[in-house]
């Protein structure tokens, strides 16, 4: 069963359908895929349910950080950062994250060093634990926004919003950066981002450099359970759901045909496997919400689980572990789950639906299951 390590490259087809799909900590979910058509013989399965499959993080290590990352007052009198200082935290965690990447991010001293400066969906995207793929340096900053409202207490967040270049090509990435005390570093919390150019957003009603602009109502925190369930009805039923809130788009009505060529319990090419895929919407502490200067933004997380079976028979790890990586042992499994995950961005603007204006899928971490 050489070929069934990994079903990342496949399963994207290409950077502008870079999702297969999402999940997250809201509870189980099971999927019904119609019975022995797909799974059949003595190892008929019941349908695949929300395994969880865990992240193993490292310890972070104690290598000294740039005294920039310290920025900040206690909020007593004024706010804890100005834009000033927010500036110079996001140049050191841009070359802070540049290292880790030149280190490798799937080794155990670049996911270790990682940890000191990334939490969050930030770190389980970027520190590699499935051992599939590694994670590529960004070119410099060409251009940048930062989004910073005046906080006189901790926690504190700002977005920082930069143009920069991957592999060859225009890219927008956007850093969620996050300090919980006085006493503790800044850190990424989470790392969106896009193929393509687009323009950059600003801080609306600026005062003193603050972003005063309002950000999303309490009802844009649902957004990301929302593209869940968007991306859930596309490999189930092959369609959009009946009414949705998501403007059409990449990551939505071409994102969503995509998933229809290779639907809930279809046998991948790639692999001779099928697949059964579950989303989830990231959990409350994963939804972080902006005022710009055309609307509101609002990023958050989804979670994607895939089921691999081979019906009638076993899946099949050899001793050098290159049939599904080196974090499942050798030996017969009954079902092999890999895990993935997204960071959606949604804008809010003039118009009754959201933009979805990333969704990337970063595959995380494999757990064999039935030993």
């Amino acid at each position: 069963m050489s070929g069934q390590r990994s079903h990342l490259a496949a399963a994207l087809v290409s950077a502008v359908f870079a999702l297969v799909g999402a999940a997250g900590p809201t509870g189980p979910h099971t999927v019904r895929p119609a019975p022995s058509s797909v799974r059949g013989g003595p190892e008929t399965l019941s349908a695949p349910g929300w395994y969880q499959v865990p992240t193993d993080h490292p310890t972070p290590a104690n290598d000294p950080l740039p005294a920039a990352l310290m920025l900040g007052t206690s909020g007593r009198p004024g706010p804890v950062i100005d834009v000033g200082q927010a500036q110079a935290v996001v140049a050191a965690l841009w070359h802070l994250r540049d290292v880790a990447f030149q280190i490798s991010s799937n080794t155990p001293a670049g996911r270790r060093f990682m940890a000191e400066f990334e939490s969050g969906p930030a770190l389980e995207s970027d520190e590699v634990t499935c051992g599939c793929t590694d994670r590529t340096v960004r070119a410099p900053i060409s251009a940048e926004s930062l989004l910073v409202t005046r906080q006189t207490t901790y926690p504190a967040t700002f977005l920082a919003e930069a143009i920069t270049n991957l592999k060859g090509s225009p890219y927008i990435q956007y850093l969620i950066i996050s300090r919980q005390s006085a006493s503790q570093p800044w850190k990424v919390v989470s790392d969106p981002g896009y193929l393509g150019s687009a323009s950059l957003d600003r801080p609306g009603a600026v005062t003193d450099g603050f972003d005063n602009a309002t950000p999303p109502g309490p009802a844009s925190r649902s957004l990301p359970q929302q593209l869940a369930a968007y991306w859930q009805a596309w490999t189930i039923t092959r369609h959009a759901p009946a009414s949705s809130d998501l403007e059409p788009g990449q990551w939505t009505t071409q994102a969503g045909a995509q998933m229809a060529n290779t639907p809930d319990g279809a046998i991948r090419q790639f692999n001779g496997l099928p697949g059964y895929y579950l989303y989830h919407g990231g959990g409350p502490q994963e939804i972080w919400q902006f005022g710009t200067g055309t609307g509101g933004l609002t990023c958050g997380v989804v979670r994607e689980e895939t089921y691999w079976d081979y019906p009638g028979s076993k899946l099949y790890q050899p001793e050098n572990n290159d049939n599904w990586g080196s974090t499942i042992a050798p030996g017969l499994y009954r079902a092999i789950v890999s895990s993935s995950i997204s960071q959606p961005c949604f804008l809010q603007g003039p118009v009754s639906q959201e933009r979805v204006v990333s969704g990337s899928l970063i595959e995380d971490a494999m757990l064999g299951v039935g030993w």
